[in-house]
C-alpha cells in the first residue's frame, strides 16, 4: 500500500507547498474510510467533509476539505492518506466531558454557574475544548469582580480519564468584598459632596456602615447610585448634567477601594413657556388647573411625570386613559436649547459635516418654528460647514418656508439655506412615495 499522510494540528490547516507523488496529480476517489472514531459518526464526518466518491480530487483540494472538517470542533487532528483509488481520514477526537464539579462557591449558585457552562458548550457528555474552560474560568472571575470580590481566585482544571474522556473541576474563592474608603466627586458647584454622598447607597466605610453592608462596593450599586445622581440633577433643572466619568482604584491588598466621579453640572432651566398641543377634547383653562407650573418655575422632571399621570387620569375619565400616559414613566417632551452648545459651530475654522438631530426630529409638531429659526440662524451663519438633515415630517418643512415668508417676525435667513441637505426617512415603499414628492417642492438640497 503506498501511503502520504498529510498532517494537520488543532486549530491550524497546513496547504502543501509542492505536489507530493501521492496527491500530485488529480484522482478519483473511489472509496472513503474513516479511522480512529469512537463517539463521533461516520455520517457527522462526511457531512462536513466535501468530497464525495467518484469525484476527482487535488491536493489542494484535500487540504481545504480538512479544513472543513476542522472547523466542527471535533477533533484535535487530522491525517489523509491514499490508498490507490481509496481515500483514509485518521482522526483524533477531542475527549467527552464527564463530569463538573465545583468547589467552593457561595455567592453564585452551583446551578448558574453549570448554565454559564453550559451555555459555552461546557457540560457533561459535550466535547472538551481547554480555550472555552479558560475564558469562562475569565468570565467566572469577572463576575466576582464586579461583587466587588477583588481577591477572588477561580482555578478551572481537567483532569484527563481513560477512554478520551475529562472530568472539569472548578475550584473558587470568593474572598471578601473590598469595602469603599473614599468616594471623590469633582465638577460639583452648585451641590456640596456632602449632599451628593446623601443620596449614594454606598457609603464610606464606618462600625455602622460595615454592620449594614453599606460600604461594601459592587458595580451595580454604584450604577444605581449615579442614575440616583443623574435623577437629582433632572429634578433639579440641569437637564445637560452629565457623568463625564466614574473611575474605581483598588488598594494593593484588594480589600479597599476609592471610587471617583467626575460631574458637568451644566446650567439650571426655567420654565419660560406652558403650551398645550394636540386635539384637546377637554377644556384648555380645565387642564391647565391640573398643571402646578408657572413660567420661570425651575423645570423638574419629577413634577412632570406627576403632571403627565394627572392629566392621563383625568383623559381617563373621558375614555383616553391610553392616549397621553406611557406605563413606567412620563412620555411627555421636553426641548431645550443649549445655548452653550449652539454656536460651537461658530469656532471651528475647519469646513465640517453636521449631522442635526440624529436622535430626534427636528421638524416634530413639537418644536416650534421659533425655536428651529434659532438654529437655522447658526447655520447662516457657518456657510462653510455642510448640515444634514433627516426628517419623516416634510410638509412641516414647508409650513415652516411659508411661515418665515409670511410671518411677522424679522429673521434674517433665507426660505433655504444652499449648506443643508435635506431628506426624508421612511419605514415602507408607501411612506417614501408620499413623503419624497413634498420633499422635492422644498427648495433645499437632497
Amino acid at each position: 500500500m503506498r501511503r502520504f499522510l498529510l498532517g494537520l494540528a488543532v486549530g491550524l490547516a497546513v496547504a502543501a507547498t509542492s505536489m507530493t507523488p501521492a496527491f500530485a496529480d488529480e484522482f478519483t476517489v473511489a472509496d472513503i474510510e474513516v479511522e480512529g472514531l469512537q463517539r463521533v459518526s461516520a455520517g457527522t464526518v462526511f457531512s462536513a467533509f466535501p468530497i464525495n466518491i467518484g469525484e476527482q480530487m487535488d491536493e489542494t483540494e484535500l487540504a481545504e476539505s480538512i479544513k472543513s472538517l476542522f472547523r466542527t470542533g471535533l477533533f484535535t487532528d487530522i491525517e489523509a492518506s491514499r490508498d490507490a483509488g481509496i481515500l483514509i481520514l485518521t482522526v483524533r477526537e477531542r475527549p467527552s466531558i464527564t463530569s463538573i464539579d465545583i468547589e467552593g462557591n457561595k455567592n453564585i449558585e452551583t446551578g448558574m454557574l453549570k448554565d454559564a457552562l453550559a451555555g459555552a458548550g461546557l457540560q457533561e457528555g459535550q466535547v472538551f475544548r481547554r480555550a472555552t474552560l479558560e475564558r469562562l474560568e475569565l468570565e467566572i472571575l469577572r463576575s466576582y469582580i464586579g461583587q466587588g470580590r477583588y481577591n477572588a481566585r477561580v482555578k478551572a482544571t481537567a483532569e484527563v480519564l481513560p477512554r478520551n474522556r475529562v472530568a472539569i473541576r472548578l475550584d473558587i474563592n470568593e474572598g471578601t468584598v473590598a469595602a469603599i474608603r473614599h468616594i471623590n466627586l469633582v465638577g460639583n458647584h452648585d451641590f456640596s459632596d456632602e449632599q451628593l454622598r446623601d443620596l449614594f447607597e454606598l457609603k464610606t466605610s464606618s462600625w455602622w456602615n460595615s454592620l449594614t453592608n453599606s460600604d461594601k462596593y459592587a458595580r451595580e450599586r454604584l450604577s444605581g447610585d449615579l442614575e440616583t445622581l443623574r435623577s437629582f440633577y433632572l429634578d433639579q433643572g440641569y437637564l445637560d448634567f452629565n457623568v463625564e466619568s466614574s473611575q474605581v482604584s483598588i488598594s494593593p491588598d484588594k480589600r479597599q477601594v476609592f471610587i471617583a466621579i467626575a460631574l458637568n453640572e451644566g446650567q439650571q432651566y426655567t420654565i419660560s413657556d406652558i403650551r398645550l398641543r394636540g386635539d384637546l377634547i377637554i377644556d384648555e383653562k380645565e387642564l391647565r388647573e391640573l398643571i402646578p407650573l408657572e413660567e420661570g418655575d425651575v423645570f423638574s422632571r419629577a413634577r412632570m411625570i406627576s403632571i403627565s399621570e394627572t392629566l392621563a387620569f383625568r383623559l381617563g375619565k373621558e375614555g383616553y386613559a391610553s392616549v397621553t400616559h406611557k406605563e413606567g414613566g412620563w412620555n411627555g417632551r421636553i426641548y431645550h436649547l443649549f445655548n452653550n452648545r449652539l454656536d460651537k459651530p461658530l469656532h471651528w475654522k475647519k469646513a465640517r459635516k453636521i449631522f442635526l438631530c440624529s436622535m430626534g426630529d427636528l421638524f416634530h409638531e413639537s418644536v416650534p418654528f421659533e425655536f428651529i429659526c434659532k438654529i437655522m440662524t447658526i447655520i447662516g451663519k457657518t456657510r462653510h460647514h455642510t448640515y444634514q438633515i433627516l426628517t419623516k415630517r416634510p410638509e412641516r418643512v414647508v409650513e415652516l418656508c411659508r411661515w418665515i415668508l409670511g410671518g411677522t417676525e424679522q429673521i434674517s435667513i433665507a426660505p433655504w439655506l444652499p449648506n443643508i441637505w435635506l431628506g426624508v426617512t421612511a419605514e415602507n415603499q408607501e411612506m417614501a412615495d408620499k413623503r419624497i414628492p413634498t420633499l422635492l417642492q422644498i427648495p433645499a438640497a437632497v
